[in-house]
């Protein structure tokens, strides 16, 4: 009885969530991705810049597609499929990004009014 307990413990306290892992394994990225990023020009931060937020909306834009794909009866969007909507999004966050960046860089300074 006690090994069970034990094992359920394992299984419930380990980190085998692979969702969890994910995420710490995309902020271990980014966080590589910061530290190379402040010794590059400026054109290259606003790159990496807008492809990371980029991958982020369009994973979002994944989470929509299916929930709207599954969902068909409360919506009469026309996209209905995952990844053109992963592919809608991505811009939403790459664009913006990268005007963030090259204003920062521009200026010097960050702009937290419009963040």
């Amino acid at each position: 009885m006690e090994k069970e307990k034990e094992l359920e413990g394992v299984i419930v306290t380990g980190n085998q969530n692979p969702i969890t892992e994910l995420v710490t394994k995309w902020r271990e990225y980014t966080n590589f991705l910061d530290k190379w990023t402040s010794k590059q020009s400026l054109p290259v931060k606003a790159a990496v810049h807008a492809t990371t937020e980029g991958i982020n909306y369009a994973g979002a834009g994944l989470v929509v597609g299916f929930w709207l794909n599954r969902h068909k009866e409360f919506t009469s969007c026309p996209l209905k499929v995952p990844w053109i909507v992963a592919r809608k999004f991505a811009p939403l966050g790459a664009v913006p990004a990268s005007i963030y960046t090259v204003m920062e860089g521009l200026t010097g300074k960050k702009d937290i009014t419009a963040s």
